[in-house]
């Protein structure tokens, strides 16, 4: 065979081929062509029953069929979907997904309930959250308005810590006018939903997801556990870097920490997103601050408050901000949204608290708090709320249906536009700031060198027996008068030169009725040796529910007067000057009977008499009867929200023996709180005294004196405009008791307030006169104090050193032992350094603070007139403590007292400036302060830092200034206005 031959053969057998194949190729084109119709037909069976048998819950058959019908048809878009929504109650949440990857198809309806179910498989079953959010974000981009994707979503950034992404979500839902639990989230900022087991869950089946691990950071930080929430936020970034959330929480905790040079290496590495954010540019005004660049911080305060109009913290810190600037009406404009804000958040705790929201005033009255601050969204669903409740309901309807309108023209934002006061104001010519590691160079916080500071408890070896009687033989009845406690008093009553102790008593409930058992107790010293009860030979009977007592000399005849806050009736004991009493309070003109808590005694209309501040706390029908219940079940004693204010009293002293009601003439607001502790001082330097309030859970209350347009003398409420009304979160806190002194030595007073449990206390230093920054954090205060439910408290110069101590006496005001949290508490002492304050090993003061109490009130004084503070400290269900200064180290002091002449004889207010070679110290006479106490009136004035003593300046109230040579050290002296030397206390009679 040729080779031509050969190459024909092989055409000729690869055309066969080719041919024959192309003959298969179509008749298996005719065949599929011919059974294609019989397969859909199929399928289209089988989708059929599916549905069926998926209807009658017989998931396992109508998963099977329908992944027969996906299997004939591959494009059955819908067998897909039924096959995965049978196999998801099946529990087979994998091979669901893989259907779901199986379903292609371009209708709109099918692919959101394909996103959706996607949404739910991840979530619930797999518990693969970033997954499940996606897949809800995927189905909200097809149907934005469904509503169970909506608040699939938000529940799900709610439960991760993204409270403000829920919030467009939430909105959604009212918009269409679903009601929902989730309308809660939005009334916290910090607020979110409690899914840690979830959460903890989906960390274990998707380490490589870091959604979950922002939700335990989010649970972290909420407790105070800013370490651990660094820990997981960095984790989570390590897995998705640019994860903005993390990012943002982040600089949350950092900040908390106060972490200033991670911090900058944080700002600095923000993505877009996060940079811009409200959120972040707080954090950067809070950092401005922090190292001193006030314009810095308006800028950075105020982008924030431009992109989040309800964000506390702006608000909060902008009034003084701009007021230091200079920038008056902007500071008014932010402190008047400020109050709005903080009556909308006290109205929320009111409405909310015990379900007071079933019913139609408080809801519209909720309604009308949200819309005051520009939300809508809210205040329509409340105002929806009340008109289905009673649609005859006044306003209501009307209220719901114009608000329906509103908010269907609205952006999903918490805020309108048009409430949002930062866009009204032009605040760019402040620089945006840049930081830097030198930005936040702070003197090391090492241990410093402190001289040992000791104290005993000398009560029961100097015969001081007393314990106060709450109204409750045996065990708690869990009702609201048996936590305050009573209250003591120092004076000087019989004018021998020794410190006396007034301690008021409680008394069988109900009060009104005599108890003999159970009555108000005078102690006389005896030259400091000796505390001898002598109530019954004073003349003072009384067997009211006692709380606090002032000390004052009311008729400025040398002998100090008595005040006694009860709950009922109040109290005025003259002091005769003969060791005797008389009820005066009835020639006086006293009236009213509310629940008083502490009072204090002060000139404060400035005519050189001492008028009266009376706190009261709580209003309501069933007050002293009601009891609560704990969310976990049994009785507790109820909370403050759950009762009205009761309105303070302000009694003006005229001169005549008779007092009057002064409250609305001289208080441009009125004194509505729920207070419990109260303190005088002159505040700016002009010779005026101050009142601060501190309230239990609402803002506290700052009153400034300043000419009225009728020329005559009025207070201004100045709580928010001055730093002092709420903490540098912006929350209002559970306030108690009042310490003032100066801190940081700069020469003005600072402010320090015992709060609730889980709270911290807090430290306002002054910054000008009149002005107060949120310092807490900055001293290293909030950390040990956390644990702690503070009331009695006192600033004192234990060991005469020129730096301070801080007393602080603890106890809950419920035994909730059985739900985890302490009930006996020891006290605190803490030692200010350059720029810390350091708390004190309770083995080094004393067995006293190595012991756990009940403490409540708490007074200064030198009992023993060995030139050192001493302390006596009230309890609930244990003998008071008389705490003598023993501190074996001690400086050089000067002991003064003080009597005014042209100004009231007790000389509230009065400066004492004692300038040395080295420096100077400046020391206040105050009044108040502490909790339900009255301290001593006495001045003990450092001065071993000062180096040679030049000149003592005394600024008195009236207006006068003096300037006196410095008499000998370590003895006491009194210095009376006007005369012409301080004279030695031995040589008066």
């Amino acid at each position: 065979m040729t080779h031509d031959q050969s190459d024909a053969g092989t055409r000729s057998r690869l055309s066969l081929r080719i041919a024959l194949t192309l003959g298969l190729v179509a008749v298996a084109g005719v065949i599929v062509w011919c059974l294609q119709p019989a397969a859909k037909v199929q399928a289209e069976r089988r989708l059929e029953q599916a549905r069926r048998l998926r209807e009658a819950e017989q998931y396992d058959n109508a998963e099977r069929l329908a992944a027969e019908a996906l299997d004939l048809d591959p494009g059955l878009a819908e067998a897909a979907f039924v096959a995965a929504n049978s196999a998801a109650p099946l529990g087979r949440f994998e091979p669901a997904l893989q259907y779901l990857d199986r379903l292609q198809t371009d209708d709109r309806r099918l692919k959101f309930s394909a996103a959706f179910l996607r949404g739910r498989l991840n979530a619930d079953g797999l518990k693969h959250i970033g997954a499940a959010e996606q897949a809800f974000r995927d189905a909200i981009a097809i149907m934005p308005d469904d509503l169970p994707a909506n608040e699939e979503l938000a529940e799900l950034l709610a439960a991760t810590g993204r409270r403000r992404e829920a919030i467009p979500h939430v909105l959604q839902l009212i918009r269409h006018g679903q009601e929902t639990e989730l309308l809660v989230l939005l009334s916290r900022e910090g607020g979110g939903l409690d899914r840690r087991e979830w959460l903890e869950s989906g960390r274990a089946a998707y380490p490589e997801d870091p959604v979950p691990l922002l939700g335990l950071a989010w649970q972290a930080a909420a407790v105070d556990d800013h370490s651990l929430a660094v820990t997981l936020l960095r984790s989570a970034l390590g897995l998705r870097p640019d994860f903005s959330a993390a990012q943002i929480a982040l600089g949350e905790s950092l900040l908390a920490e106060e972490k200033f040079d991670p911090l900058i290496e944080w700002e600095r590495s923000l993505s877009s997103e996060a940079s811009d954010s409200g959120e972040v540019w707080s954090i950067r005004g809070a950092m401005c601050e922090h190292k001193g660049d006030s314009s810095g911080a308006i800028r950075c305060y105020w982008e924030a408050s431009r992109r989040i109009p309800e964000l506390l913290e702006p608000c909060v810190r902008l009034p003084s901000l701009l007021k230091s600037a200079g920038l008056n009406a902007e500071s008014d404009l932010y402190t008047a949204r400020l109050e709005a804000l903080l009556h909308l958040r006290s109205t929320q705790d009111r409405v909310l608290a015990g379900s007071r929201h079933a019913s139609v005033a408080p809801a519209m009255e909720l309604a009308a708090a949200c819309e005051q601050v520009g939300r809508v969204y809210e205040a329509y669903l409340w105002a929806r709320i009340a008109a289905a409740s009673n649609p005859q309901y006044p306003g209501a309807l009307s209220t719901a249906q114009r608000l329906e309108q509103a908010v269907a023209a609205l952006p999903l934002q918490l805020t309108a536009p048009v409430a949002n006061i930062a866009k009204t104001l032009d605040l760019s010519r402040f620089a945006v700031p840049n930081f830097s590691a030198g930005d936040f160079s702070l003197e090391s916080r090492h241990e410093e060198q402190f001289a040992p500071v000791t104290f005993r408890d000398r009560a029961a070896e100097v015969g001081l027996e007393f314990q106060y009687f709450n109204g409750v033989e045996g065990p708690t009845q869990r009702k609201m008068y048996e936590f305050t406690g009573g209250g003591v008093g120092v004076l000087d009553f019989d004018r021998d030169g020794w410190s006396d102790l007034m301690f008021t008593q409680g008394c069988d409930w109900p009060p009104g009725k005599p108890d003999s058992r159970h009555t108000d107790q005078l102690f006389r010293s005896s030259a400091g040796r000796k505390l001898n009860g002598i109530t019954g030979r004073a003349g003072i009977v009384e067997s009211d529910f006692g709380q606090g007592v002032a000390v004052g000399d009311f008729n400025a005849d040398g002998f100090p007067d008595l005040f006694v806050a009860n709950i009922g009736a109040n109290r005025l004991w003259r002091n005769n000057g003969d060791g005797t009493f008389t009820d005066e309070t009835a020639e006086a003109l006293l009236a009213g009977s509310r629940w008083s808590t502490s009072c204090l005694c002060a000139d404060l209309d400035g005519d050189a008499l001492p008028d009266i501040y009376e706190v009261n706390y709580l209003t309501g029908d069933d007050l002293y009867e009601r009891v609560c219940e704990h969310p976990q079940g049994g009785e507790i004693a109820c909370l403050p929200i759950h009762f009205d204010s009761a309105l303070d009293g302000l009694w003006r002293n005229d001169g005549d023996g008779t007092f009057a009601d002064a409250t609305s003439q001289l208080l441009s607001v009125p004194p509505d709180g729920k207070g419990l502790g109260v303190a005088a001082w002159d505040s700016t330097g002009a010779g005026r005294l101050s009142l601060l309030v501190a309230n239990d859970t609402t803002p506290n209350l700052f009153y400034v004196p300043e000419p009225a347009e009728s020329g005559t003398l009025q207070f201004a409420e100045c709580g928010l405009s001055s730093g002092l009304a709420v903490n540098r979160d912006g929350k209002p806190e559970g306030c108690m008791g009042i310490a003032l002194g100066d801190v940081d030595g700069d020469d003005r007073l600072d402010v320090y307030v015992t709060n609730f449990l889980g709270e911290s206390n807090t430290l306002w230093t002054a910054v000008a006169p009149g002005l107060f920054e949120d310092a807490t954090r900055n001293w290293g205060l909030r950390e040990p104090t956390l644990n702690q439910l503070g009331f009695g408290t006192q600033l004192l110069d234990a060991d005469r050193d020129g730096r301070l101590e801080l007393f602080v006496a603890n106890g809950h005001v419920d035994d909730l032992t059985a739900y985890g949290k302490p009930f006996a508490m020891p006290p605190q002492m803490f030692r200010f350094g350059r720029s810390t304050a350091h708390e004190a090993a309770a083995a080094e003061i004393g067995p006293f603070f190595e012991r756990e109490w009940l403490g409540r009130a708490a007074a200064r004084l030198d009992w023993n007139r060995d030139g050192l503070d001493d302390l006596v400290v009230g309890h609930l269900h244990a003998n008071v403590a008389l705490l003598e200064n023993s501190s074996p180290d001690v400086g050089p002091a000067l002991n003064l007292q003080l009597i005014g002449v042209d100004s009231d004889r007790d000389a509230t207010g009065t400066t004492i400036v004692v300038r040395g070679s080295v420096r100077s110290i400046t020391r206040q006479l105050t009044a108040g302060g502490s909790y339900q106490s009255a301290s001593e009136r006495r001045l003990i004035i450092p001065v071993g830092q000062l180096g040679s003593i030049a000149e003592i300046t005394v600024r008195w109230p009236s207006g006068k200034s003096q300037v006196f040579a410095p008499p000998a050290i370590d003895r006491e002296w009194l210095i009376v206005e006007g005369a012409a030397a301080p004279l030695p206390l031995e040589s008066i009679p």
